[in-house]
């Protein structure tokens, strides 16, 4: 993958803490996972690790995978993910990539709802940097355009957000 060029390696957990928890998780998949990104990022290409759903419980976890990059720290109701603690836990030790829930507010919700909640996720992610603001996870089929195009701009801006 590194000789086509690829700039990040995904490896897709997707094993929560809420089906294993973390006791399990450490002892049986950590270890394994970590030999897999250890290999794909032996030739200096970043990997990034995605693992949904309720995960509060293996942030600290993830410094022990060796990646460099974790997503997507889904918010309730669809995960557990609070966004200022992850900060707090991490605290630079991998990039965060989180930040909109793309059922309940994307697709679901209204462009204020979506503004708001991107509002509060970069003031929740922006904060000292390692953070990357995208939907929580891929966009749900039946996700309008109205609400999955860019409708935010920092308060600095004077450009007004479009509809």
């Amino acid at each position: 993958m590194d000789d086509a060029g690829v700039d990040v390696q995904c490896v897709g957990g997707n094993v929560p803490g809420g089906f294993l928890g973390k006791k399990t998780y450490d002892r049986y998949i950590l270890p394994f996972e970590r030999t897999y990104i250890e290999f794909l990022q032996q030739n200096g290409t970043p990997a990034m690790y995605h693992n949904c759903g309720q995960v509060m419980n293996l942030v600290e976890s993830y410094f022990d995978l060796g990646v460099r990059v974790v997503e997507p720290f889904s918010p309730p109701p669809l995960g557990d993910a609070d966004l200022a603690r992850v900060k707090a836990i991490v605290n630079g030790r991998y990039v965060i990539l989180s930040g909109i829930d793309q059922v309940n507010v994307l697709r679901n919700g209204t462009i204020d709802h979506v503004k708001q909640a991107t509002q509060q996720a970069i003031s929740a992610g922006k904060p000292g940097g390692g953070f990357i603001l995208q939907p929580v996870d891929f966009l749900e089929y039946g996700t309008p355009m109205r609400t999955s195009k860019p409708t935010y701009r920092p308060p600095s801006s004077t450009a007004p957000i479009e509809p």
